[in-house]
């Protein structure tokens, strides 16, 4: 490891620009950090002397003195108060004419081998591919890569280049409108093919009217507030009169920390009572929001994906909703929704219907702001096209608490994934699946292949935990609801209506004011290896399906039935342990047909007043093999079999035939 000499050079002076030069004042404490914005401060120094320092101080004239940096590192960003950092390069080891021994560093856009240095370079030089900031040394026969500089040589965006908002004339005072001074940085990023911007710490920033960022730029405001004044929110991706078909927009952008206030009016404070989003981003690709706060949105959304392809928002925070329309109506707001291209959607046109596609929401919090309650929802929407899904989206380790409505709501959505959420205090379903109603829409567009598992859901207050809509003529299909933990219900556990084939499995469901576990008007729902504690109603009902299998569930206490079938056909209930529910622990009723109950374990617990109970609209029944032991039944409880199933192996319908009573 080496260490290499920085100060008195002809660009060593800084910080604030002023007629195009780099200055500082004398006397100034600068320090010296790895990003230009934030980052790490390296106190690893080592005076002109070898005396180990922190921080150097500018002499009489504003010249920064001879040191040493940290072992490695070829360029820092110098801080001397003014708001904004410069880069410093490293000197090399002699003071000579390039080509010297060890001297100076050569630039250029070409690889070195393929460059042609004047003068030839000797061992010790040093040279900076300006495309990608990677750094080169040269040991006398060959040049080998050694690190990749960070600042404006290095790969901040197309250019390479990194601009200060401060640069272009933002105050960051919170009262000054900033917005044309960010508009200037953001513009002369897109002018270059693209760059990042950066919004310094500490600072608030007043802005009156969207920001318009292009394509290839990355936004950097850790630490920075962004705050709308006006009437309108805060940024977006197209200027006025734009028009971008399918996912030809504005795309490869990056918004990186800050807080974004919306400033929605309400409750003692805010400005904007219109219907609007904080950022809207439409007909593009590659759209990532990471690390950002976005607060007190008027209205309609945190962030608003409109046709947008391979979205990611990451490890961010959605805080307060205001709904200002005259009428209340956007109570259903999604902080993050995902949309149509299409009339109404409030992006830039054309409204050609496309779906947002590749979307991934992870590890983001959803919640009430210091002012403002939550959000209806947190991640959804509620707009659909026929024949067009909303594909792809994942919905991974979010944190959401007291949405108005839904959790997450997944509209017309194929091979989505919900996973290692946890959700509470919702006005409604924690999460949802459904798609427009066919009466309604004149088409049908079912949620196809949504997984929700490992989630943590707790104590809505309207509504199911999970509650699946599908429809007569529009079934949802390939639904699978696995390893969740639900507690609290003020109806269902798992309520699933008009679905295809439906897979419920190892879930954890307690405390549902009826069912655990409910699906009515299924085919071949799939209810496998669930635990459902304490629920007021049947712990598990399938009503109304067509086939079905309920098997190897765990089933203890509550005030109803253990297992339910009735209505619908053909349902298989095998395998299960009912123990100590008040009702009857298997019962088959309202004209089911061909029940077939076989291998239970049903435990009374001195509190159950039936065993397995056939009534007489259950037809043509299997009852068999089923273990009743131990439960000093009353006479004629533990079977109940006013249906006359089967229930030996001989085709007999004596009890208690092939099962075990005691």
């Amino acid at each position: 490891m080496a260490r290499y000499g920085f100060g008195q050079g002809i660009s060593d002076f800084l910080v604030a620009p002023s007629d195009g030069i780099w200055a500082v004042a004398k006397s100034t404490p600068i320090t010296f950090w790895s990003e230009q914005v934030e980052g790490t401060q390296y106190t690893d120094l080592l005076s002109a002397g070898g005396t180990p320092i922190t921080s150097v101080t500018s002499d009489e004239y504003g010249r920064i003195p001879r040191f040493q940096g940290p072992n490695d590192v070829f360029g820092m960003w110098a801080d001397a108060g003014g708001g904004t950092r410069a880069w410093l390069y490293a000197h090399t080891g002699g003071k000579g004419a390039p080509g010297t021994p060890g001297a100076h560093w050569f630039f250029g856009t070409a690889e070195p081998n393929d460059a042609s240095l004047s003068p030839s370079p000797v061992a010790g030089d040093l040279y900076v591919l300006t495309t990608t900031g990677a750094l080169h040394a040269y040991d006398g026969v060959n040049w080998t890569v050694k690190t990749t500089l960070r600042g404006p040589a290095g790969a901040a965006g197309v250019d390479g280049v990194t601009r200060s908002v401060m640069a272009y004339g933002a105050t960051g005072d919170g009262v000054t409108d900033d917005s044309a001074a960010i508009q200037a940085a953001l513009d002369a990023t897109a002018a270059a093919g693209g760059g990042t911007v950066a919004f310094p710490a500490r600072k608030t920033f007043a802005i009156s009217t969207y920001l318009m960022v292009s394509g290839k730029t990355t936004i950097k405001a850790h630490g920075a507030t962004i705050r709308a004044v006006g009437t309108v929110g805060i940024l977006r991706n197209w200027k006025s009169g734009e028009s971008f078909p399918g996912y030809t927009g504005h795309g490869d952008i990056t918004i990186e920390g800050g807080t974004w206030d919306a400033n929605a009016a309400g409750n003692g404070g805010g400005t904007v009572n219109l219907l609007v989003d904080a950022f809207t981003f439409g007909h593009a690709r590659r759209i990532t929001v990471r690390d950002v706060t976005i607060q007190n949105v008027s209205g309609a959304h945190a962030i608003d994906l409109v046709g947008v392809d391979q979205a990611r928002i990451l490890d961010s925070r959605f805080e307060g909703f205001r709904d200002n329309t005259a009428d209340s109506s956007r109570g259903y707001s999604e902080a993050i929704q995902l949309d149509y291209a299409i009339s109404g959607s409030g992006a830039v046109g054309p409204s050609d219907g496309t779906p947002c596609r590749s979307v991934l929401v992870q590890g983001c919090s959803f919640g009430a702001s210091a002012r403002l309650p939550a959000f209806g929802r947190a991640v959804g929407g509620h707009t659909s096209v026929n024949g067009v899904h909303t594909d792809g989206v994942q919905i991974l380790g979010c944190r959401i608490e007291a949405a108005a409505q839904e959790g997450i709501r997944a509209y017309a959505w194929r091979a989505a994934l919900i996973a290692g959420n946890v959700i509470s205090g919702t006005g409604q379903p924690c999460i949802a699946v459904t798609g427009p109603d066919p009466a309604a829409a004149g088409y049908n567009l079912s949620c196809d292949g949504v997984t929700i598992t490992g989630n943590d859901l707790r104590a809505p207050v309207g509504d199911a935990p999970i509650k699946v809509q599908g429809f007569a003529n529009n079934r949802v299909t390939g639904l699978h609801i696995a390893d969740n933990r639900i507690a609290g219900s003020p109806v269902s556990g798992v309520y699933v209506f008009q679905a295809t084939a439906p897979s419920i499995a190892n879930n954890r469901v307690s405390g549902a004011t009826t069912s655990a576990i409910y699906a009515t008007n299924c085919s071949t729902p799939h209810v496998v290896g669930n635990l459902c504690l304490s629920s007021g109603g049947s712990a598990v009902g399938l009503d109304a399906c067509a086939g079905g299998h309920v098997g190897n569930n765990v089933i203890e206490g509550g005030s109803s039935h253990g297992i339910y079938a009735g209505g619908g056909s053909n349902i298989s209930i095998q395998g299960n342990r009912v123990s100590g529910v008040t009702g009857s622990g298997i019962r088959a009723t309202s004209s089911t047909s061909r029940p077939r109950i076989t291998n239970n374990t049903i435990l009374r617990a001195g509190v159950m007043a039936l065993g397995i109970d056939v009534t007489a609209s259950a037809t043509n029944g299997v009852v068999i093999g089923n273990d009743l032991s131990g439960g000093a039944w009353p006479t004629g409880t533990a079977l109940s079999m006013p249906g006359l199933p089967t229930t030996d192996w001989a085709g007999g319908k004596t009890v208690p035939g092939d099962n075990l009573v005691s």
